[in-house]
């Protein structure tokens, strides 16, 4: 994710047609609003000229006019009391585009990773950790995916998620458990250092 990301920094800064305003915040969508009319959400053919956007080092505001404006500001897991999602991800594009009247849709899905360190802040226990085997258990060591799904813990993110839930609540537990020591533990430590790094840091 991180090389896909840096790479696709690179171009779109090399990119004659891209103009880049780093550390600029959006702050709202201009709409016939600003034009002196009464929009709600019912107000058909809602039309989008552009965005205010705030430069936080001069304290000023400015107005960016386009035909089209797209909205790809991120998630909102940290609305979350717990989420491995980035910082930046408070769905501040969402809010923008309801405070406009325009349409928000699908809110109901949102993606969780199923397996992040219960201590500390929110650690991603990468899926790539059951992709090389590792097996999920309960309190009493029991492997449990096998009685939710055929692939077992392989299965998709949101049932892997109910999965670890329904366990948790069954053996009045705060967590579930991820157990990859049947494999070999130096082959585990070099293919993910910063998860075994963080391990250690928290007394395992």
């Amino acid at each position: 994710g991180a090389e896909i990301q840096s790479s696709l920094i690179k171009r779109i800064k090399q990119h004659p047609n891209i103009e880049v305003f780093e550390n600029y915040f959006a702050i709202e969508i201009i709409t016939q609003h600003h034009l002196g009319q009464l929009v709600k959400h019912t107000t058909p053919n809602i039309t989008c000229y552009g965005v205010y956007v705030l430069n936080p080092r001069t304290r000023r505001v400015h107005t960016f006019l386009s035909k089209i404006t797209m909205m790809a500001t991120g998630g909102i897991g940290q609305i979350y009391q717990t989420t491995t999602n980035p910082s930046v991800a408070t769905g501040d594009g969402i809010s923008m585009v309801y405070r406009a009247k325009g349409l928000v849709k699908d809110m109901e899905f949102v993606q969780f990773h199923p397996t992040v360190f219960a201590k500390g802040k929110n650690f991603l226990l990468s899926e790539a950790l059951r992709g090389e085997g590792a097996i999920l258990r309960n309190v009493k060591g029991e492997a449990f995916m096998e009685k939710y799904h055929p692939l077992k813990d392989l299965a998709p993110r949101d049932v892997v998620s109910r999965a670890i839930e329904e366990e948790r609540l069954e053996t009045s537990h705060d967590c579930a458990y991820l157990d990859i020591s049947h494999k070999p533990a130096e082959e585990t430590k070099e293919r993910f250092p910063a998860i075994y790094q963080k391990c250690l840091q928290e007394g395992f």
